[in-house]
């Protein structure tokens, strides 16, 4: 019983991990630079959120992540034991959200890795049979 209330905290705490991440990328500057004159002086200083640079768009991606990591989670933090549709919904949200990952790597992708492995260990935990 102790390894599905393990599964419940590590899935929550990778739903939280993930919306906390898409709140940091929305309000926290991610983009810094500096205008330089032709005698080598520091004119401007910039700085700017993900937002400000690429337009409203960005929150359709950084939503991305949070929902692949409700569909992974939210199973499990509801009820631990995976059987069927629940148990695919599980394994398949968390796959994709891995890909996710991988594929956005150079840019937002790797903020959302441990929400990807602490999914996919709540999963794990979930699937473990107690053996006492």
């Amino acid at each position: 019983m102790k390894k599905k209330r393990a599964a419940k905290i590590v899935a929550t705490a990778g739903l939280t991990w993930s919306v906390v991440m898409s709140m940091v990328l929305i309000f926290l500057p991610v983009y810094s630079g500096t205008t330089i004159n032709s005698s080598g002086e520091q004119v401007t200083a910039m700085r700017a959120t993900l937002i400000q640079v690429n337009g409203w768009w960005v929150l359709f991606l950084l939503a991305i992540p949070v929902l692949l990591t409700l569909a992974a989670a939210l199973p499990i933090i509801r009820n631990p034991n995976l059987w069927g549709v629940r148990r695919a919904v599980v394994w398949i949200g968390a796959t994709i959200l891995l890909i996710f990952v991988v594929l956005a790597g150079f840019s937002i992708g790797f903020f959302y890795l441990p929400a990807a492995l602490a999914v996919i260990a709540a999963a794990i935990l979930a699937e473990i049979k107690t053996l006492l």
